[in-house]
């Protein structure tokens, strides 16, 4: 199916970034995943998805909540649901 809806996963646990997949797998949405915060804003700002779930509890040196945070400082456009 082609599609230009992309959607993020982005957990440090990897059975439910898992488990999200599945769950999306039949939606028009091209999945992808990070396991932490730096990879996610690296994947924010290559693929520009329209939806991001994201872990904000996130162990590392750049939690959910921050990555939550610098991208909307840098991305304006995006809105936080």
């Amino acid at each position: 199916m082609s599609t230009n809806r992309s959607a993020l996963i982005v957990d440090d646990n990897w059975q439910l970034r898992e488990l999200v997949k599945m769950t999306l797998a039949f939606s028009d949405f091209e999945l992808h995943e990070a396991e932490d915060g730096q990879e996610a804003l690296k994947l924010i700002k290559a693929i520009k998805p329209e939806v991001v779930l994201l872990d904000i509890m996130m162990p590392g040196e750049l939690s959910g909540l921050d990555a939550v945070s610098y991208t909307h400082l840098t991305l304006p456009t995006n809105r936080e649901v």
